[in-house]
C-alpha cells in the first residue's frame, strides 16, 4: 500500500505560511525536518527522560524590507 504511515497525522492550526516556510528552512539548516524538530521539542517539553531541546541553526542575516 502506498502512502501508509506508521504514525497518525497531527495537524497544527494558526501557523501562517511565512512561519511554516521559515521553520522548514531552519529545520533543514539544522540537519533535520519539521517533524523531527517538533518531536524533539515535544519530548523535551514534557520532560521525557534523556530528551534534549533541539539545536537551533546559526542566525541568518535579515534582509531589510523595501527599497
Amino acid at each position: 500500500m502506498a502512502n501508509v504511515h506508521s504514525k497518525k497525522l497531527r495537524g497544527l492550526r494558526q501557523i501562517d505560511d511565512n512561519l511554516w516556510t521559515d521553520f522548514g528552512a531552519a529545520a533543514t539548516a539544522a540537519g533535520s525536518d519539521r517533524s523531527g524538530i517538533s518531536k524533539q521539542f515535544y519530548e523535551w517539553f514534557v520532560r521525557r527522560p534523556g530528551a534534549q531541546l533541539p539545536e537551533r541553526p546559526p542566525p541568518q542575516p535579515v534582509e531589510p524590507d523595501g527599497p
